[in-house]
């Protein structure tokens, strides 16, 4: 039980007749009015005036015990009318709700911003650190041989919601909230650490009470999804579409089942084809597809038609020319189109605040959908391969060439196509965001390979840990990729790291040598022939290449102690 005043603002209600579809509808049926609205009435007999102070119910304890869960209560007074109003929410009027709900909108808060801020603070260090309550949230998952007690807690994601209103009542884009005593640090201060306290608390979403055995209800998944669809399928362009898409993000859970997934997944990747050359609307969604990836299987969702619009917009998202001109004017000059964006007092809602950081988060998550898309085929065939009896694919060049799946195939010509723009000579807006590009795709491509190889080992030595872990997130049983294709992979990114390092940008530069020290990794024979060309330009007789000296001897320092190791372990 956490009094409300953490989470009010002195704003008003939302009425607006023009939103009411969303905030009306969808808000009041789904978050409802407070469902415990304990009232706390404080007095001094030297003076008339009295304070109440509200109290709202955030969550329970659960125990489970004999796989069978019990809330811990409270032994306070309010226990029993807790326990007499558990389902209020899910029994009370609609019209009575709409009329609670614009009141309870009202209500201030009780604490100075000052200390809001500070016990915002407080919840999220508590729940930023994963290891503090992971084996309390939905995230951890019980054997189902185990006997041992287990705890879960559950944070009612409604609260949450409400307090989102009442900080922010410019969700509604004609509402107007109270005049501000603050100042705009401290307003940006504890809007921030709103946003951050819900995405902390998506791992204790009520996703059912078994959902550390694997049985998840999607409970809070389907609430969500249904506030927000209509908007998400039908009102594209406007702000109501940008705000569903903030809402689904902020709120939806960490864990789903994946029949939910299978179901959504198809909803979502039309929603995001509605709105084109929008990339903080892109970066929502490319987010969301990379939760989902983790809790499907490969065949149940075809990740092909979702490939091939990651790497149709790459080249918007990391600004490649496309185009030419010539002298005598002959070619056509056509005008760059115009890009999107989400109205600038949403964009708060979905970023950290350093357009660098958000930048480099955007390529991380693009560079994680497409390493997972390595090694694996299309549900559908599209016509660039013939599918054996097997199952495999093949090119039909040759009878004897190895079947290269589709994604590798796909992956494969991106890097093709981008490899130009990496000379050292050629140099743009694009050079920075290819630098970080190349940096995460070979650091997740090593990350996949360590997986592969820790599960494998996993599955050897503790088989029934192994097989429950896969169960509850597939993707880690099909992260082997063909050793062919592997070989292909290195022998496309490795000309790419060797550009990057004679990069007239110090950070590609880096992000070269980083590249190169996470592939050492993989395969550490790579080592001998590139400290071999980087000693090149530390000879004494390397007038030309004198300018490499910096890069060379920075390359070193990085290769030369996994040059020396016998035999990875990875492998």
């Amino acid at each position: 039980m956490i009094a409300s005043t953490i989470f009010r603002l002195p704003q008003k209600g939302i009425t607006n007749s023009a939103s009411r579809r969303v905030i009306g509808k969808c808000f009041n049926s789904s978050i409802g009015a407070i469902p415990y609205d304990y009232e706390l009435s404080l007095s001094s007999s030297s003076s008339s005036s009295s304070h109440t102070l509200k109290f709202e119910n955030v969550g329970a304890l659960y125990k489970i015990t004999n796989k069978k869960a019990t809330k811990i209560k409270r032994t306070d007074a309010t226990n029993n009318e807790e326990d007499k109003h558990d389902d209020d929410d899910d029994h009370t009027d609609e019209t009575e709700d709409d009329m609670r709900l614009e009141d309870d909108l009202r209500v201030s808060f009780a604490l100075p911003s000052s200390a809001r801020e500070a016990l915002l603070s407080v919840v999220n260090v508590i729940l930023l650190k994963e290891s503090y309550l992971y084996s309390v949230s939905n995230k951890s998952f019980t054997a189902s041989n185990s006997d041992n007690d287990e705890l879960l807690l559950v944070i009612n994601w409604k609260p949450l919601l409400r307090m989102l209103l009442r900080t922010t009542p410019y969700l509604d884009e004609l509402k107007e909230g109270n005049t501000p005593f603050d100042s705009l640090t401290r307003q940006s201060t504890v809007l921030k650490r709103t946003v951050a306290l819900i995405r902390y608390s998506r791992r204790f979403f009520d996703q059912g009470i078994n959902v550390k055995l694997n049985l998840i209800e999607d409970t809070t998944a389907k609430q969500i999804w249904n506030m927000v669809k209509d908007d998400l399928l039908y009102q594209h362009h406007s702000n109501a579409f940008y705000r569903a898409v903030i809402l689904l993000y902020l709120f939806h859970p960490a864990r789903c089942s994946a029949s939910f997934y299978v179901e959504v997944m198809p909803l979502w990747l039309q929603s995001w084809s509605s709105v084109d050359r929008c990339s903080e609307a892109d970066s929502l969604w490319i987010t969301l597809f990379c939760r989902a990836r983790k809790y499907i299987e490969h065949d149940q969702f075809d990740f092909g038609s979702l490939r091939r619009r990651l790497l149709t917009l790459c080249g918007y998202w990391l600004q490649i020319p496309v185009g030419g001109r010539s002298a005598d004017k002959s070619f056509p000059i056509a005008a760059q189109a115009r890009s999107r964006s989400v109205p600038s007092r949403l964009k708060t809602f979905a970023s950290d605040g350093s357009g660098y950081q958000d930048g480099a988060d955007f390529v991380a998550k693009l560079a994680k959908l497409l390493v997972f898309c390595l090694g694996k085929n299309d549900i559908h065939d599209h016509g660039d391969n013939v599918k054996d009896s097997t199952g495999s694919t093949t090119s039909g060049s040759k009878s004897d060439e190895l079947p290269i799946s589709h994604g590798t195939r796909d992956i494969l010509r991106f890097f093709s196509f981008v490899g130009p723009y990496f000379n050292p000579s050629n140099t743009g807006a694009w050079t920075f965001p290819l630098g970080v590009t190349l940096h995460y795709i070979s650091h997740d491509f090593c990350r996949r390979m360590g997986r592969d190889a820790s599960h494998k080992i996993l599955s050897n030595t503790h088989p029934d840990f192994a097989k429950t872990s896969s169960d509850i997130e597939p993707f880690k049983k099909h992260e082997r990729i063909p050793d062919h294709e592997v070989v292909l992979i290195l022998d496309a990114i490795l000309p790419l790291c060797q550009q990057a390092l004679y990069s007239k940008s110090s950070s590609v530069s880096r992000a070269g040598e980083a590249s190169l020290l996470y592939l050492a990794h993989i395969d550490h024979r790579i080592c001998s022939p590139l400290l071999d060309f980087a000693l090149r330009a530390l000879d004494i007789s390397s007038v030309s290449q004198s300018h490499q000296a910096p890069a060379a001897i920075s390359t070193m320092s990085r290769l030369i102690r996994p040059a020396l190791r016998k035999d990875p372990t990875i492998l």
